[in-house]
C-alpha cells in the first residue's frame, strides 16, 4: 500500500507529529513516500534518519530538471485535463494578480507531484496544513482523475483554524467537495473547517495528534529518575511568531517581577519574531529571566521540560498543540490560554490553569500561583499532573490513533482499487 505526503518541509525538527505519523505507518504496513515544498537546511539533519528522509524526498523548490522534463512531457499527453485542472486553480485564487500568480506556481507544483505519483505507483496523496500543501495535493489528485493515472484519491490534515480563516487561501470548500477525507485535529479545528460547509460534516474526521509510546515510555523513565526543576521556571514551545503570544508571557514575567516575584523562562522555538521578542526582553531589562533557545529536537524538549516548574503555552489561536501533551506527559503543570481546541485537553483546576488570551494580569497570577512552594500549592499541583497524565494517555497515545489512519488509509486505498476496476 503506497501513499505520498505532501509537507511544507521534511524532516524538521518542529513537526515532530508528522515524522511519528510516517513512521507510524510504515510500521503498519504502509509505503510513505515525501514530497516537500522545501529542502532542509542544516540544522534540521541530526540522525541518520534525517539525512535518510533528506535523500529520498522530493523537494518542489529544489527539483532536479529531469524530474522537471518528465511531468512536462507527461501532462503535454493530457491537454484536456490540463486545462480542466488548470481553470479549476485559477478560479480559486483571489483576483490579486500576485494571488493569480501564486496559484500558477500551485498548479505547476501539482502538476510534478501528480507525475511522481504516476512514476512510482503511489495511489493516495495526503497533505499537512490546510493552505499551500493540501492545495498542491487537491491540483495533483483532480489531474489524477482526469487522466485516470496517478494518484486519484486525497486527503488533508488541518491542525489549526488559522489554517482555513482565508477563503482564498485555503480554498476550503473546493477542497471539502473534492477531498475523499479531511482530518482535524481537534473538535475546535474541525468546526472551523465546517464553518465552511456543513453539508461535508461526513467527510471530516477527528484524527487527534498521539505521542508515540517510545516517547510515553522514555516520559515514564526519566520522570522516575526525580529530576531537580529549577525552581520558578518555566518553559513555553513554539514558532517565534505573534500568535504564540511569546510577548505577553514576557510582559508577565516583568509584570511578576514588578510585583515580588522573580520567574525565569526559556522559550524553545524559532520564527521571524525572534528579533523583536529579543528587543522586548531587553527593554524590559529581562535578559537574566528569559532566555529564546531556538529550535530544540525530542531529547532537548524533555530535558527543557523536566528541569522546568510548569510548562506554559501563551497563545492566542490554536488547534490542539503537541508540546502540551508532551508536559502532561512528562508530569509538568501546564498553564495555557483558553483559545482553540486548548480546553479540549487542559480542564481548568483539574488537568491545568486556563487563562484569557492577551491577558497580562491573569497570566501573571497563573504564574505566581503554580510556583507557590506552600504545602498547600504543591498538593493541588499534584492532583492535576496526575489528572493530566491519565487524561493524555487515554486520548493520545499514538498506537490507537495511528490504527484508525492506518484503518482509513487502508479503505480509501480499497475504494479506489475497486473504482479502477
Amino acid at each position: 500500500m503506497k501513499i505520498t505526503y505532501v509537507m511544507t518541509h521534511h524532516p524538521r525538527t518542529a513537526q515532530t507529529f508528522i515524522t511519528a505519523e510516517i513512521l507510524g505507518l510504515r510500521a503498519r504496513g504502509f509505503t510513505v513516500d515525501t514530497i516537500a515544498m522545501n529542502s532542509p537546511d542544516a540544522s534540521q539533519i541530526r540522525t541518520a534518519w534525517d539525512r535518510q528522509e533528506q535523500n529520498s524526498t522530493l523537494y518542489l523548490k529544489n527539483i532536479d530538471p529531469r524530474d522537471i522534463a518528465y511531468a512536462v512531457a507527461l501532462i503535454a499527453a493530457h491537454p484536456r485535463a490540463a486545462r480542466a485542472v488548470s481553470t479549476m486553480a485559477h478560479r480559486s485564487a483571489a483576483p490579486e494578480r500576485r494571488a493569480a500568480m501564486l496559484r500558477r506556481i500551485h498548479f505547476a507544483e501539482a502538476v510534478v507531484v501528480w507525475a511522481e505519483t504516476v512514476r512510482s505507483g503511489s495511489k493516495h496523496l495526503h497533505a499537512h496544513f490546510g493552505q499551500t500543501p493540501s492545495t498542491i495535493a487537491w491540483l495533483a489528485a483532480e489531474l489524477g482523475r482526469r487522466t485516470g493515472v496517478g494518484a486519484r484519491s486525497w486527503s488533508f490534515t488541518v491542525h489549526g483554524p488559522s489554517e482555513v480563516l482565508d477563503r482564498h487561501e485555503s480554498c476550503i470548500p473546493e477542497k471539502l467537495s473534492s477531498a475523499d477525507m479531511v482530518f482535524a485535529v481537534c473538535e475546535y479545528t474541525r468546526g472551523a473547517i465546517l464553518r465552511w460547509s456543513p453539508d461535508h460534516s461526513a467527510t471530516v474526521r477527528i484524527q487527534r495528534c498521539g505521542l508515540p509510546k517510545e516517547f510515553l515510555a522514555a516520559a515514564s523513565e526519566q520522570v522516575a529518575t526525580l529530576p531537580v526543576r529549577k525552581p520558578n521556571h518555566v518553559v513555553a514551545i513554539g514558532r517565534l511568531v505573534e500568535a504564540k503570544g511569546f510577548g505577553v508571557l514576557i510582559k508577565s514575567i516583568g509584570a511578576a517581577r514588578d510585583a515580588g516575584t522573580v520567574i525565569t523562562a526559556s522559550i524553545i522555538g524559532e520564527g521571524p519574531e525572534r528579533s523583536s521578542l529579543e528587543s522586548l526582553i531587553r527593554e524590559l531589562d529581562l535578559g537574566a529571566q528569559v532566555s529564546i533557545l531556538g529550535e530544540r529536537d525530542s531529547a532537548g524538549v524533555i530535558d527543557a521540560l523536566l528541569s522546568s516548574t510548569a510548562y506554559v503555552h501563551p497563545s492566542f489561536d490554536e488547534g490542539l498543540p503537541i508540546s502540551i501533551m508532551e508536559a502532561m506527559a512528562l508530569r509538568v503543570p501546564v498553564v495555557a490560554t483558553a483559545v482553540g481546541g486548548v480546553p479540549e485537553l487542559v480542564v481548568h483546576d483539574h488537568t491545568g490553569i486556563l487563562v484569557a488570551p492577551r491577558d497580562v494580569e491573569s497570566l501573571v497570577a497563573a504564574l505566581i500561583r503554580i510556583c507557590d512552594p506552600s504545602h498547600e500549592s504543591c498538593a493541588a499541583r499534584e492532583e492535576m499532573v496526575e489528572a493530566a497524565v491519565v487524561r493524555v494517555k487515554e486520548f493520545h497515545g499514538a498506537g490507537p490513533l495511528l490504527d484508525e489512519l492506518a484503518a482509513c488509509f487502508g479503505a480509501l486505498l480499497e475504494d479506489e482499487d475497486v473504482a479502477r476496476r
